[in-house]
């Protein structure tokens, strides 16, 4: 039951995410979930190796420029993006802070029994406003 409550939340999420709105609230569960900036994020990718960083974004974004490494998860197939290691620091974003995407994500992998999942709640928007680098 969980799990479907997650996959039709996902769903909807991804949805409402376009280019130019992402409209969904973030799950308030998901505040005490450790958030990153996007040069904070730069600086881990440098400096830990063994970083998932997890792209929520519809796949048309995800292939238009990502975060470099990162990989993109298929709404129904959160748990096949994830590592095995359920210690390893597993970084979620999605379009903009707005989007919810990758709260919803990062509550499921929470759950799911993953201890080190962070955010960066600026999406690939904020990571392209700081000048960082995308991968295609």
């Amino acid at each position: 039951m969980l799990i479907q409550l997650f996959l039709v939340l996902t769903t909807i999420s991804l949805a409402a995410c376009d280019r130019d709105l992402c409209s969904v609230a973030p799950p308030s569960e998901v505040k005490s979930m450790q958030l990153v900036t996007p040069h904070e994020l730069q600086a881990l990718m440098r400096t830990d190796r063994t970083l998932a960083i997890i792209d929520a974004n519809p796949k048309e974004v995800f292939d238009e420029g990502h975060v470099p490494g990162a990989r993109w998860m298929a709404t129904e197939n959160v748990r096949d993006a994830l590592p095995t290691d359920r210690a390893t620091l597993v970084v979620f974003y999605c379009y903009s802070e707005a989007c919810g995407a990758s709260h919803t994500a990062a509550k499921s992998a929470v759950a799911e029994g993953w201890t080190n999942v962070a955010r960066m709640s600026a999406g690939i928007t904020g990571w392209k406003a700081a000048g960082l680098p995308v991968e295609k």
